[in-house]
């Protein structure tokens, strides 16, 4: 009884022990330089509506947006299916 009870409070000691470490990771956040006019991208339309490009993302009217791409093959569907076919890529949230 007595070993028993000497090896919990030795075994209590060294889990203690191991618990108290603090780790502490240092990342400090570096702000990265968003470079404009390298790409010869973008424009404005003619009700003056502009699509810009950057080093990190594209933006229309300011706003910046992640274009979604998607295709759609018409000599491979009959021609009544096209308009219910782009219902869907729209409603699945293509925009390009």
């Amino acid at each position: 009884m007595k070993k028993t009870l000497f090896l919990a409070a030795a075994l209590g000691m060294t889990l203690s022990s191991v618990a108290q470490n603090v780790y502490e990771i240092n990342a400090p956040a570096t702000p990265r330089e968003i470079k404009t006019g390298h790409l010869k991208m973008g424009g404005a339309n003619p009700q003056g509506e502009r699509i810009d490009v950057n080093s990190y993302y594209m933006s229309m009217a300011g706003r910046p947006v992640v274009p979604v791409t998607g295709e759609f093959h018409y000599a491979r569907y009959p021609t009544e299916q096209w308009e219910e076919e782009i219902v869907k890529m729209k409603a699945g949230g293509v925009t390009v």
